[in-house]
């Protein structure tokens, strides 16, 4: 093994730094995109669900007669009424079911 310099010692602990800060600044720009990447993301979601509850809700409302004259909780005793009937909740229940099966089958 070769002796080195007190000169060449310096030059190389000094590359190395560079190197660790060289690497720190990829390690800080990486997380940087992960985050906004993960912005994106929750955003995208929040977008499809927005979407969801907006059709979902034109939906009901083509069954409501007079949709505008109704008050949230008024509209909130019609489903709570019309989702206890059994039909209804065994509609649910099979649709339901069937997705999870769906689901597993494109998992394994």
């Amino acid at each position: 093994m070769k002796k080195m310099t007190l000169e060449e010692l310096d030059r190389a602990i000094e590359k190395t730094k560079s190197e660790i800060a060289s690497v720190q600044q990829k390690i800080r720009v990486g997380e940087n995109k992960f985050r906004a990447e993960e912005e994106k993301l929750r955003k995208m979601e929040r977008s499809i669900r927005t979407h969801r509850l907006c059709v979902q809700g034109g939906m009901l409302g083509k069954f409501l007669i007079e949709p505008d004259m109704l008050t949230d909780e008024q509209v909130y005793d019609i489903l709570k009424l019309a989702f206890s009937y059994s039909e209804v909740q065994e509609l649910l229940k099979k649709i339901l079911d069937e997705y999870k099966s769906e689901s597993e089958n494109e998992v394994s």
